[in-house]
């Protein structure tokens, strides 16, 4: 018995199949330690994770920075079905249900009016919440429907998922810490921007800098200050892109809200 998967990523030009059997994991990422290697920028060196239990799929996310999407849905860790599309960065992964046996198939087709699995806890959908977002998806690329979302969290969690909000997901849940973060790091960022300011002008009215002659301060007040200023914002700017948090983040409690999710 074997889940056969189809990996497709049109930026690196990438449709391939592997397969996975019983208790069998594969990892995806782009580091040389994962079973299935993706040059996706967008993704982490271990990025998820896909098990195929007796009786379920299982669809891990493995703390990556940009997160793991089912039909759109920010995951942690969820139940995966036949006509399921995962996202991680750029790319898409899909079950193939032309390649897989029956047994197979049957275990991994979500509960219509006539299916009902109370030992998963999973009701049959009489709504249509997980084919009417799909579908939205399909039809709105990059563009997320509340409705139809909230209504497949809803059918999701009965499929023991966990569902994993995003940073700004639970900054919009909580406007008091997002503000008191805002002000953190704002407060961080003009420290960074004055504080050359100050320096400077100590050292120049001091009794000269570096040989500079009284009648050239103002001119090289203004260079010095210039390099000084591009380089810290720079350096602020990217430390912004590659920390996954921010220090207000931290101090305000955001990291630990995105990091305790259940």
């Amino acid at each position: 018995m074997k889940a056969v998967l189809q990996i497709v990523n049109t930026k690196l030009n990438i449709r391939s199949e592997i397969s996975a059997g019983l208790a069998q994991y594969v990892t995806f990422g782009r580091s040389s330690e994962v079973d299935y290697v993706l040059e996706d920028s967008k993704m982490s060196g271990k990025h998820c994770r896909l098990i195929l239990k007796e009786d379920r799929l299982e669809l891990i996310d493995l703390g990556s920075k940009n997160g793991t999407y089912l039909n759109g849905i920010r995951i942690d860790h969820s139940e995966i079905f036949i006509g399921d599309e995962i996202k991680v960065g750029d790319t898409f992964i899909t079950l193939l249900a032309s390649k897989m046996d029956q047994r197979l198939i049957e275990l991994l087709t979500f509960p219509g009016p006539f299916k009902d699995r109370v030992q998963y806890e999973l009701k049959a959908d009489f709504t249509g919440a997980r084919d009417k977002n799909q579908t939205w998806n399909k039809n709105h690329p990059g563009e997320k429907s509340s409705i139809y979302s909230a209504q497949e969290v809803d059918v999701r969690k009965r499929a023991r998922t966990r569902i994993k909000l995003s940073k700004d997901e639970i900054k919009s849940k909580s406007p008091v810490l997002s503000s008191f973060s805002f002000v953190i790091d704002l407060s961080i960022l003009l420290s960074m921007i004055l504080l050359p300011v100050y320096f400077v002008n100590k050292m120049i009215n001091g009794g000269g800098f570096l040989g500079i002659s009284s009648g050239n301060i103002a001119a090289s007040k203004v260079v010095i200050l210039t390099i000084m200023e591009v380089a810290v914002i720079a350096a602020y700017l990217m430390s912004q892109k590659f920390m996954r948090y921010t220090v207000g983040e931290k101090i305000s409690g955001i990291e630990d809200l995105h990091q305790k999710q259940q």
